[in-house]
């Protein structure tokens, strides 16, 4: 058997070094996970913080078709479930904007589906505070909300509300403590109309 020892010159290094960059990809990067067909893909992205310490993200992309286009939707998280979870979110919610799904199957926000009436109301009017309003009109209406409204709905979730309920209560319970369909009411409609109007995107009643 006859062994023959080779040398390497630099010219042999760089073209060993270009091959195996080409095949794993720039040294101290990550290229992204393989995953099944139709899946997308995900890659973890490190960077350092003001202090100095790493933190590791996760990418998840995936291309879809909506109509005659072709569209990249990518979304990021501190794991990778949570990164896959906010991706397939987007694409439900393009999905949804481009009229190839109902807004049904976009899945509710945990945060939505606790929300109460009162965190809703007091949201609403920091809103109004926000908004510059004066602060005998601020006044009136944290007077109305707490006096007539937190008593009777302030603990119950939004979603918990109905027609009826609010009917029974504009009719009948307000005109027997002297109220017409007064702005009380119409606060408490505005309150529900806002959390239905917000539990496709994943807000709260406000914006924080």
């Amino acid at each position: 058997m006859i062994c023959v020892m080779y040398e390497f010159d630099e010219d042999d290094v760089e073209s060993l070094d270009a091959l195996a960059r080409k095949k794993h990809g720039p040294k101290g990067e990550r290229r992204p996970k393989k995953r099944a067909d139709g899946e997308g893909t995900v890659f973890a992205v490190q960077r350092t913080r003001k202090d100095g310490s790493v933190a590791t993200y996760y990418w998840a992309a995936k291309s879809i078709e909506l109509g005659n286009e072709r569209k990249k939707i990518t979304a990021q998280a501190r794991t990778e479930r949570d990164a896959f979870e906010r991706r397939d979110r987007k694409i439900l919610e393009e999905r949804v904007a481009y009229g190839l799904a109902k807004p049904e199957a976009i899945p509710l926000d945990p945060r939505i589906a606790k929300l109460t009436v009162g965190e809703c109301l007091m949201d609403w009017l920091a809103e109004r505070k926000r908004e510059g309003l004066a602060p005998a009109t601020i006044h009136m209406y944290d007077a109305r909300i707490r006096n007539h409204l937190l008593p009777v709905f302030g603990t119950r979730p939004v979603r918990a509300l109905n027609y009826e309920e609010l009917k029974r209560f504009v009719n009948v319970d307000l005109p027997a403590k002297g109220w017409g369909l007064t702005r009380s009411a119409r606060h408490l409609s505005a309150s529900r109309a806002r959390s239905t109007t917000t539990t496709g995107t994943g807000s709260s009643c406000a914006t924080r």
